[in-house]
């Protein structure tokens, strides 16, 4: 069961668990996330000629149609903000990039977030192996000059959550 809201909402465990796990949220996240774009309007998933099941806005996870915003400038530059969970896999506290995981590749990113430095510099947030963190991701994507290769950019634009690897838990309970 889910709480939240004021409201109530029963899931299936395995649904539940696989919820908790953020690689596969953000696999399902990336493929729903076309759904937010203006002009479409669902999902629809298909086995054969039987439609299994079928997303429409109204059912992505808040935040996902208010970040998913595409703009393409005069010049073809592509830019694409959305809300993502990246696991940090390179802290760099000095001037430079991060490293990160989305659950499909990694790729490193500037964090602008002036605020979320700040909480790093004051030792208000700390990292752990396996920390995740929910941010507002913005990807820049531009062909290069000479039309041969893409040159993408990214940027977190703002830190939104930070949630802690979980801890190992013990195996046997101890006697009570």
């Amino acid at each position: 069961m889910v709480f939240g809201d004021n409201n109530r909402v029963t899931v299936d465990p395995l649904a539940a668990s696989l919820y908790q796990n953020t690689g596969v949220r953000s696999a399902v996240n990336g493929v729903v996330r076309p759904v937010a774009t203006e002009g479409i309007k669902s999902l629809e998933i298909r086995k054969g000629n039987r439609s299994i099941n079928e997303v429409v806005k109204e059912d992505l996870p808040l935040g996902t149609v208010d970040f998913a915003v595409q703009e393409v400038d005069r010049l073809g530059v592509r830019t694409d903000r959305r809300v993502a969970d990246l696991r940090v896999v390179r802290a760099n506290f000095e001037k430079g990039k991060w490293g990160f995981w989305d659950g499909a590749a990694n790729f490193s990113a500037d964090i602008t977030d002036e605020q979320f430095k700040r909480k790093l510099d004051a030792r208000e947030a700390g990292f752990y192996k396996g920390d995740v963190l929910t941010v507002v991701l913005v990807i820049t994507q531009a062909l290069s000059p000479d039309g041969q290769a893409f040159q993408t950019k990214y940027e977190i634009e703002k830190v939104l959550d930070h949630k802690h690897a979980p801890g190992q838990m013990d195996l046997l309970q101890p006697n009570q």
